[in-house]
C-alpha cells in the first residue's frame, strides 16, 4: 500500500498562525530555533512574507559611559 498523503498548505499556514499569533507563544519557538534565551516578547518583531516568515529579536544594549564596552 503506497499512498501519498498531501497536506493542504493553506490549512497548515492557518494552524501555524493560530498557534503562534501571540508573541508570548512565538518567543519560545524563536529561542528554540536560534539557540537563544530571550525573555521579553515585546522585543520580538515578526515580518510575514508571501510564502515565508522572518523573525527577528531586537536586543537593546546600553553603552556604559567611561567603560567603552556594551553593557546589557
Amino acid at each position: 500500500m503506497n499512498e501519498t498523503v498531501h497536506a493542504n498548505r493553506k490549512h497548515k499556514d492557518s494552524v501555524f498562525r493560530m498557534l503562534y499569533s501571540r508573541k508570548e507563544e512565538l518567543l519560545p519557538l524563536y529561542n528554540a530555533l536560534n539557540g537563544t534565551d530571550y525573555q521579553d516578547p515585546g522585543q520580538l518583531e515578526v515580518t510575514t512574507l508571501e510564502n515565508a516568515i522572518y523573525m527577528k529579536y531586537e536586543e537593546r544594549r546600553l553603552l556604559s559611559p567611561g567603560r567603552g564596552d556594551d553593557a546589557v
